[in-house]
């Protein structure tokens, strides 16, 4: 599967609040701001303001890329000067130098995807970011950090699909390896078995491949529901954050014209699996869709992830109770 962060950049356009173009979202102490620069769509930023005269702020760009700033007004620095500091989370190191953009703001960028892979993930699992500079030091609750780094995804979902952009696959080999369709048929037939589920119509590829080119294997359940599966082999844990990012985009960019939302419901981690379940609903009239995602990987590298898609409104309920039951039927096929 693709890397979705290729690297942390310097934004371009300043992420203060007074370059906003709208308020995007709103999640405890964090403000989300959709920006744009030269007329078109640049990034999207969320804002925590801890105290009066300090602020964190976490950025998605365009082109998914993530960047981290943070604003003390005790902090006196030359704009443009790269600064020797430590950035921790929790204690854990994750930058030793970053740039004055501003004399009191300072942003820091990775060049390594696989740092920069590493930075979001310890971003959306820690409680406290630190910053020790030449000028002094400040530190930031990352509480919240997961919904608003999802949330950040959906605000650049939504404004690519307002600009007719499209969007990666949700799912896409990489490193991981598709299984075989006949191994993969055998698991799904399995995994539906061990989640209760019985009376379903398999479905060809001709009948669902225009929809759901990256899944594998497809039914319609008994209450008209849609349900779908893909498998890869030779997957990792990080695999569930690529997916989830390209899920929520693309979904968005899919819907043009009505009114979108999404987010992850939840995450998990058992002796044998990591898991991640989101939803997203396109309002659009006769064309409005709802889908409960279930995504899985196991400590072995199999990695399972089925969908849920009622064609109506207001079906997110039914497609959720679905991805329950397909999420308990994985966890026991493993």
């Amino acid at each position: 599967m693709n890397r979705f962060f290729v690297a942390l950049f310097l934004l371009c356009a300043t992420t203060s609040p007074a370059a906003a173009d709208e308020l995007a979202f709103e999640f405890g102490q964090w403000q989300g701001h959709r920006m744009d620069q030269d007329g078109a769509f640049s990034h999207c930023a969320a804002l925590s303001f801890p105290r009066e005269d300090e602020s964190l702020i976490l950025a998605i760009g365009r082109d998914g890329q993530l960047a981290v700033a943070a604003r003390a007004s005790e902090w006196k620095f030359k704009e443009g000067a790269v600064l020797m500091a430590t950035v921790t989370i929790d204690g854990d190191l994750i930058a030793s130098q970053i740039q004055a953009t501003a004399s009191h703001e300072v942003r820091f960028v990775y060049a390594d995807a696989d740092e920069a892979n590493e930075a979001y993930k310890a971003i959306a699992a820690g409680r406290l970011m630190s910053f020790r500079t030449p000028s002094g030091t400040a530190s930031f609750s990352l509480s919240g950090a997961p919904q608003v780094l999802d949330a950040l995804i959906g605000c650049v979902g939504q404004a690519l699909a307002e600009e007719g952009g499209t969007s990666k696959p949700a799912l896409s080999a990489g490193q991981a390896v598709r299984l075989d369709p006949t191994e993969a048929m055998v698991q799904v037939v399995n995994m539906l078995a061990a989640a209760g589920m019985s009376g379903q119509v398999y479905l060809s590829p001709s009948e669902y491949k225009d929809m759901l080119p990256d899944f594998d294997v497809a039914w319609r359940n008994p209450d008209g529901t849609l349900g779908a599966a893909a498998l890869y082999s030779n997957a990792r844990r990080d695999d569930l954050d690529v997916a989830s990012t390209n899920i929520l985009t693309g979904d968005a960019a899919r819907c043009r014209s009505g009114s979108f939302v999404s987010g992850v419901r939840k995450s998990g981690e058992t002796a044998r699996s990591f898991s991640k379940e989101l939803f997203t609903a396109c309002e659009d009239g006769e064309d409005s869709i709802d889908a409960y995602y279930v995504m899985s990987v196991t400590r072995d590298g199999l990695f399972f992830a089925t969908v849920t898609i009622a064609f109506a409104s207001g079906q997110q309920e039914v497609v959720e109770e679905k991805g329950a039951a397909l999420a308990r039927g994985i966890e026991q096929s493993f």
